[in-house]
């Protein structure tokens, strides 16, 4: 139930993460109004009592000015705790009756708070506003709507009932994924329960599990060099992100290839993937979050802030939640300016701009005082009616006037406002809709009286890293015009238009996609870093069963910013694991038992057509490497991506170079610069033409005697070798490979 605790923590963390002394300040602001209600204190949970005390002591209402006790932190408080009271209340059980069961319908209360009004139809005959998505048991979806005149939802589920064999007194659970997206759920009643609780089991899975038991949330890619791992990243996350249109090009084409790059760098562009390489310098710091030294914009002066490392970033915005406007249609950004704002200060006195912003529709500017600018049309008008209260300006480039002249003249009808949260994160997304009016705050009486009408497109809850809009940070300034290629288009484009339902068109080439809100994370090179002083804590909350949502979620707090954290479980983690660097025996067993192992062996059958002058280069690949297993072992083979550029250029001057400058080096690194077991690799042993061999020990009885005299040369072994540059623009130093195998 909720409560005081409850509701304290709930300021506390994120997205709000309220100072202690304005959380004191609403939760004394709320016992204001419950005790003028008479209601006791954090006992009010009723939905439509709730919105009637919102209307009743909000900006208007006829108790407004008791809901702006203490500067409008109690209208403020009352309203955080009606969505603390929603979030607490995210899900319906409804009990079935024989005659739910027999006619397939789920009756819904007409006291509720999981469907917005807006998804209530009068009647059959009078469709609802917006129709929400029911994800069911059987991985299929309904789009319906509910009937306020029979109070239950209007699609029927007659076959879905007796598909799952439900009976009288079974129970459906109705979830809230996301606005206007729900999953359905059966809980089946034990026959011999008696009690009145405990009784239901779950009997079916729900398609969102359905959907991420088809690839795990952690899986490496391992084998030797050159077989493709990091190449095959690429199918694997398309896979996870865009598996239609993977599977439409999946045909191993270089046509195929194109089309599936095309798409993965839109994803990447996107935000919906990110790369990055361990090595040994890598560290938590980069990896979760750590303390960077900055230079003040304005002052100068050297801070210290947390920033995100990567994996934390993607991690928020995964677990972000996105509130939609009404109406809200795809959207282009031509014609259109981007501009930067900010609402407040999120740990001042005056964080509930925000947040009154958002119920009223507008944003408001703190500067340019009580005036009204209506009648200004350039920057010494505005500069003229500013100087009545502050006296002359000497500065052309003053701020406050600089700011009022954007609200007012600059800022059009249709232009996108996107309203910051500090430096390095953002919280909502707007459209202008109006034109500029004065319009005093009650709370205050000379600053936010400067108006623009909004409709908020999009809202985020935790906020969205700068990365997921911009390059680089935020500036302190207000309000200011977000250009390229500071802004990158593709990604606002995508924010504003991505749904998990919605078809929208690649750049590039004329097939659609669907785009999801999964996540991938792409490691390159996973074991060459320090995996404990990497993941730190976290490599226990990638685990699926302790991610959020799980039975047996976990979060920790971080230790730089002292926030709560834990990985959502829409976040996939792809590595890549060179097998020659570490083998897998040797690998950190905490990653081993975490992660999903895929073999990526040589694929000997990519190079079977492949020949030069009668010499078949996917069989003297596959006699090399069966020599290497015997030799070192299988984690030490060559891949077969070494030999496909000769797919393009079959001629002896691509092979030498490949067997030259990338084959003889890497069997060098591998053997330790022993010679002779690469000859053996080479079967230079069984040759007896010495100018076939690709290195080949010199000839002469005398050699070591003329070296070291006598005496010293008969204590020694002549262990040198020579390369044969010839040898490797010879053809029949390669057919000689396979002489004997």
């Amino acid at each position: 139930m909720p409560n005081e605790q409850g509701y304290r923590d709930y300021l506390a963390k994120p997205p709000h993460e309220l100072t202690a002394n304005t959380i004191n300040s609403y939760c004394s602001g709320l016992n204001h109004l419950f005790n003028h209600a008479g209601i006791p204190p954090y006992s009010e949970s009723d939905p439509n009592r709730l919105d009637e005390m919102l209307r009743r002591y909000g900006i208007g209402g006829t108790e407004a000015e008791i809901g702006s006790y203490g500067n409008g932190s109690a209208r403020n408080a009352l309203r955080h705790w009606a969505d603390y009271v929603a979030s607490k209340q995210n899900y319906l059980i409804v009990t079935l009756t024989q005659g739910a069961i027999d006619n397939g319908y789920i009756s819904i209360p007409k006291i509720q708070s999981l469907f917005p009004d807006d998804c209530i139809a009068e009647d059959e005959h009078h469709p609802a506003q917006q129709q929400f998505i029911l994800l069911r048991p059987d991985n299929r979806s309904e789009q319906t709507q509910l009937l306020k005149n029979r109070s239950f939802i209007h699609a029927r589920f007659t076959s879905l009932f007796q598909q799952y064999e439900l009976h009288e007194g079974d129970q459906v659970q109705l979830t809230r994924l996301e606005p206007y997206r729900y999953e359905m759920r059966f809980l089946k009643r034990y026959q011999d329960c008696r009690a009145a609780k405990g009784c239901f089991t779950p009997v079916s899975t729900s398609r969102k599990d359905a959907a991420m038991s088809n690839a795990p949330l952690n899986q490496i890619l391992f084998g030797p060099p050159g077989t493709g791992k990091t190449y095959n990243t690429i199918n694997h996350a398309l896979a996870i992100l865009d598996p239609e249109f993977f599977t439409k090009h999946k045909d191993g084409s270089d046509t195929a290839r194109k089309a599936l790059k095309v798409r993965f760098d839109e994803l990447v562009k996107a935000g919906r993937i990110d790369f990055v390489t361990f090595h040994q310098s890598f560290s938590y710091e980069d990896f979760v979050e750590g303390i960077r030294a900055e230079n003040d914009e304005d002052g100068g002066q050297l801070k210290y802030e947390v920033v995100d490392g990567v994996f934390k970033r993607l991690c928020e915005v995964a677990a972000a939640k996105v509130t939609r406007g009404d109406g809200h249609n795809i959207m282009t950004l031509a014609g259109r300016r981007v501009w930067k704002m900010s609402l407040g200060n999120t740990k001042g006195g005056d964080a509930h701009i925000f947040d009154d912003c958002i119920e009223q529709g507008v944003i408001r500017l703190g500067y340019g005082g009580a005036h009204d600018y209506s009648q200004c049309k350039s920057r010494e008008a505005v500069q003229a009616v500013l100087e009545r209260t502050v006296g002359k300006i000497d500065n052309s480039y003053d701020y406050t006037v600089t700011s009022v002249v954007t609200l007012v003249t600059r800022m059009k009808v249709g232009d996108l406002v996107v309203v910051t949260d500090g430096n390095l994160k953002f919280r909502a997304i707007g459209e202008i809709t109006g034109n500029y009016r004065r319009e005093l705050h009650p709370d205050y009486t000379d600053s936010y009286a400067q108006v623009r009408p909004i409709k908020w497109l999009s809202q985020y809850s935790h906020s969205l890293p700068s990365s997921e809009l911009i390059n680089g940070r935020f500036s302190q300034m207000t309000l200011y015009e977000l250009k390229a290629p500071t802004l990158v288009p593709e990604k606002l484009l995508a924010l504003l238009n991505a749904s998990p339902n919605q078809v929208v068109k690649s750049n590039g080439n004329n097939n659609t996609s669907t785009v999801s809100d999964k996540r991938v994370l792409i490691i390159d090179e996973i074991n060459r870093g320090n995996i404990s002083r990497i993941f730190g804590e976290l490599i226990t909350l990638i685990e699926p069963s302790k991610r959020q949502g799980a039975d047996e979620a976990l979060e920790v707090v971080l230790p730089y910013s002292k926030k709560p954290f834990s990985v959502p479980d829409n976040l996939y983690i792809i590595g890549t694991m060179n097998t020659a660097d570490r083998s897998l025996a040797g690998l950190d067993i905490a990653l081993r038992r975490r992660f999903t192992f895929v073999e990526m062996p040589p694929k000997y059958k990519e190079l079977k057509k492949i020949e030069i002058e009668n010499v078949n280069i996917g069989q003297m690949l596959e006699v090399m490497n069966q020599r290497i297993e015997v030799l070192l072992d299988r984690d030490h083979c060559l891949g077969h991506a070494y030999f496909l550029p000769l797919r393009q250029d079959r001629s002896l001057d691509k092979l030498a170079s490949i067997f030259r400058n990338q084959i003889l080096p890497l069997l060098q690194e591998y053997f330790f610069e022993d010679w002779e077991r690469i000859s053996w690799v080479l079967n230079g042993h069984r040759v007896k033409d010495k100018s076939l061999c690709f290195i080949y020990q010199p000839e002469g009885d005398n050699r070591l005697t003329k070296l070291f005299g006598d005496t010293l040369a008969e204590q020694l072994e002549d262990r040198s070798w020579t390369l044969n540059p010839d040898a490797f623009f010879n053809i029949n130093s390669y057919d000689q490979i396979l002489k004997g195998a």
